[in-house]
C-alpha cells in the first residue's frame, strides 16, 4: 500500500509539473506547437537520465523514494523518459538489435494507435 502512495503522490506532482512546463513553453514558443511537448520529454528524459545515474551513488534511498521519483514523478512527467530508458539499457548491455527493435516497434505502433483512434472516431 504504501508503494501504491508513493506512486500515487509521485503521479501527481508529475502530472502538475507537466501541465505547467507545456503552458509555460507553449507561452514562450507562440509558432512552433510540437515545442511544448518536445521540451517536456526532453528535460523528462534528462531527469531520469540524472537519476539512473545517481542511483548508484545513493545506495540507501528507499524502494518507496524509488517509486515515488522514477514511477510516480518522471513517470507521469513524460513517459517518454521511460521509453528512452528501456532503449538505453538495451544498448549499454550489448544488445544493440533488441534497443533498433524496441525503439522502432514502439514509434510505429504509437504512430498506428494514435492514427487507428482518429480515423475511429472520425467514421
Amino acid at each position: 500500500m504504501a508503494e501504491l502512495l508513493a506512486v500515487g503522490a509521485g503521479g501527481f506532482l508529475g502530472a502538475v509539473a507537466r501541465y505547467g512546463f507545456s503552458r509555460a513553453l507553449a507561452l514562450l514558443a507562440t509558432g512552433l506547437p510540437w515545442l511544448a511537448t518536445t521540451g517536456v520529454n526532453t528535460l523528462g528524459c534528462f531527469a531520469l537520465g540524472l537519476l539512473m545515474g545517481s542511483l548508484d551513488r545513493w545506495a540507501s534511498i528507499s524502494a518507496h523514494a524509488r517509486h515515488f521519483l522514477i514511477v510516480g514523478l518522471l513517470g507521469s512527467f513524460t513517459t517518454f523518459s521511460t521509453f528512452s530508458w528501456e532503449s538505453l539499457e538495451f544498448f549499454r548491455s550489448g544488445n544493440v538489435r533488441a534497443g533498433i527493435g524496441h525503439i522502432v516497434v514502439s514509434v510505429a505502433l504509437g504512430l498506428a494507435a494514435a492514427v487507428a483512434g482518429f480515423l475511429l472516431v472520425r467514421r
